[in-house]
């Protein structure tokens, strides 16, 4: 019986801490764009990354 709670509350602690447990990420970098050989600054809006897409406002990168 003793050791069946030993066993349990070990059992239980590690669930909690592996449950509890945040993954380290980095923090994202700013995403520049070139046309031409010039960065194209956005004062609108900003280019987001979605899904491994990088989206940008399409009026200022055509008046780049």
């Amino acid at each position: 019986m003793k050791n069946w709670k030993r066993m349990l509350l070990s059992l239980t602690i590690s669930v909690g801490l592996l449950a509890s447990a945040a993954p380290a990420m980095a923090a994202p970098q700013g995403t520049s764009v070139k046309v031409n050989d010039q960065a194209v600054e956005y004062t609108v809006g900003a280019p987001i990354n979605n899904k491994g897409t990088t989206l940008v406002p399409l009026r200022s990168t055509l008046e780049a």
